[in-house]
């Protein structure tokens, strides 16, 4: 039996996207703003109309983008929400959740998160969910 494998893979216009300057990312207005921008874009490229992105509390720098990536990898877990997180930990070299005192990390998505990602947010060490539905400052 073929022992299939899993890559994962942003898409191309999300790379390129990502390769261009960022606008200001500091209030919580402008950081949601992008990543519904990001939504749009994945929507325009046949993707599903979710984004999602990670950053460091202290600092306001996007550690990493998700997007629905469930149709075109062709697994139901590919969430935008779990796409960031995977992107994050693979940024930062460790798991979020082993961040130090200097490091905490807030995840922003343009919907509320299903169980499968409320689930995975405090295991990754998510501090801080801005969310489409509210802001939950005790998540983590």
């Amino acid at each position: 039996m073929r022992q299939p494998e899993f890559h994962l893979r942003l898409p191309d216009w999300l790379i390129q996207h990502l390769n261009e300057p960022l606008p200001a990312l500091i209030s919580d207005e402008q950081k949601m703003a992008w990543v519904i921008e990001l939504s749009r874009l994945n929507i325009a490229n046949d993707g599903g109309p979710f984004g999602a992105a990670v950053f460091d509390i202290s600092t306001n720098q996007l550690i990493s983008a998700g997007v629905n990536l469930v149709i075109s990898t062709n697994c139901s877990v590919m969430h935008a929400e779990i796409v960031a997180i995977i992107m994050a930990q693979q940024q930062t070299a460790h798991t979020l959740h082993q961040s130090t005192s200097e490091h905490s990390y807030e995840l922003f998505s343009t919907t509320e998160p299903c169980a499968m990602c409320m689930g995975a947010i405090p295991w990754a060490g998510i501090s801080r969910l801005v969310s489409m539905k509210g802001i939950n400052p005790t998540i983590g």
